[in-house]
């Protein structure tokens, strides 16, 4: 769907809607402080944040669930590698 939409734009317009639009957040509610303060709040009330806060780790990558793995375990069927990554980015 999207190679259709973007197959007549060229790379030089292309990067001009990305640099038109580089200050706006794809995730628009993340920067609203009410939203991510509620989000703390219920956090704190269910328990979660106590959980985030001592299992999270900042300098930890989070994987990547990348198409290859996945067109791996359609093939194959060897879910090792995709159920390792949705574990740990789950978790």
């Amino acid at each position: 769907m999207v190679k259709m939409l973007l197959r007549d734009v060229t790379i030089p317009e292309l990067a001009g809607i990305f640099e038109k639009h580089k200050e706006q957040s794809p995730a628009p509610y993340l920067l609203d402080q009410k939203s991510v303060a509620r989000a703390k709040r219920v956090a704190k009330k269910n328990g979660t944040w106590e959980d985030l806060t001592k299992s999270l780790d900042g300098n930890k990558e989070i994987p990547v669930l990348k198409r290859s793995d996945y067109r791996n375990y359609q093939r194959v069927g060897d879910r090792l590698v995709p159920q390792a990554k949705a574990g740990y980015r789950r978790q």
